[in-house]
């Protein structure tokens, strides 16, 4: 009988080589950057690690896939799981984990799951590749998993390590931090985290506080027992979370900040002054909510008054609008046909009223403003 495809035609269509051990996956990591093609990777069974798996600089890319059945089973001590290299004069190589559970056995210690040391940066000449992971399991409940990424040693000519992580569909359970400490030159530039669930051994960490490293990116859909305490310089915006607790640590309007929008805090939730919380924007830290009373001279269409505030800045955003008139008052919304604007400076806030019709304005007025 003859065949109409050869017995091996869905590898080819797949171009995916399948794996049954470790050694492997190290022998076809070395095959494939000896001949200079991807090294796609499939699971074909549960792969028991005792040592981590280092994806050398120089490779076109690197993906493994767990087929959404297979394992990885740490025993012992292992320092990572995967270590990314990059080259010192390339930006890294896309490198992709998914659809695979680690699972490590008891008494099993993983310092870190991956390990990003590729130099990654945007500019307007390169786009660099991330270190993506999605649809992955992490159960450290029988052993102890440290961290899920960390940088690698490599820096930058400036000294700086930066690295690009895209994760979707992440669950971790009795994994102390999300990112290793690392320090204020260690980044995590344009990043994604989505999808990312803390399951009920222990707590996890989502930064270590104002010293850690940077994180610059979305996070959207985090959820469970997760303490969230960005580097000082994070621009970040946090959407759709259910956590433990927010800490603050922007030190500037450009170089850290944080935006919070439909997150929940069972504990915590602390903002610096430059973040900006939009589930609250009269609460603390992001932005404050004033009452004032303004007196204007009478005369002219348009009058400016200045409030003394301490919060405000020249970089201050405001709204202001009508405060809480009432008939009896010398300006009240009804009778009073004008419009608020304003503007801030060091301790002070600019507040103009506009006449919108023919009339001057004069008097005091109630008036309300966000500063943010």
């Amino acid at each position: 009988m003859v065949r109409a495809f050869g017995p091996n035609v869905d590898r080819i269509v797949r171009r995916a080589t399948i794996v049954y051990n470790a050694d492997d996956i190290r022998r076809n990591i070395t095959l494939r950057l000896r001949d200079g093609q991807p090294c796609v990777l499939e699971l074909g069974d549960d792969i028991v690690v005792t040592s981590g798996f280092t994806i050398p600089g120089g490779l076109r890319s690197f993906s493994i896939d767990g087929a959404q059945r297979y394992r990885f089973l740490v025993l012992g001590a292992v320092p990572f799981l995967f270590y990314a290299q990059g080259a010192s004069d390339d930006t890294g190589f896309p490198v992709e984990v998914r659809d695979v559970t680690v699972q490590l056995k008891a008494q099993a210690t993983l310092t870190t799951c991956f390990v990003v040391e590729q130099v990654s940066y945007v500019s307007t000449a390169t786009f660099s590749d991330a270190f993506s992971v999605s649809g992955v399991d992490i159960n450290a409940s029988a052993g102890t998993c440290t961290n899920v990424f960390a940088h690698g040693s490599y820096a930058t000519a400036l000294g700086f390590r930066i690295g690009r992580i895209y994760v979707d569909r992440l669950a971790t359970n009795g994994v102390a931090n999300f990112l290793a400490v690392g320090d204020s030159n260690a980044f995590w530039q344009d990043c994604t985290a989505r999808n990312v669930l803390m399951a009920s051994t222990g707590a996890m960490t989502f930064g270590q506080g104002a010293a850690s490293s940077v994180f610059s990116g979305i996070i959207e859909n985090l959820s469970g027992s997760v303490d969230v305490s960005l580097g000082s310089r994070s621009v970040v915006s946090i959407q759709y979370a259910l956590i433990s607790s927010f800490t603050g640590n922007s030190v500037s309007p450009t170089f850290g900040k944080v935006t919070l929008m439909r997150v929940a805090t069972s504990g915590a939730r602390t903002l610096s002054a430059y973040d900006v919380d939009l589930d609250n924007l009269g609460g603390g830290g992001g932005a404050s909510l004033t009452a004032a009373t303004i007196t204007v001279p009478f005369g002219l269409q348009e009058q400016t008054a200045t409030v003394v505030d301490a919060g405000a800045t020249a970089l201050s955003k405001i709204i202001v609008a009508w405060g809480a008139a009432v008939p009896t008052d010398e300006n009240e919304p009804e009778a009073s046909n004008v419009t608020f604007s304003a503007v801030s400076g060091a301790g002070v806030v600019l507040i103009t009223v506009s006449s919108n019709d023919r009339d001057n304005v004069g008097g005091a007025y109630k008036v309300l403003y966000i500063l943010g």
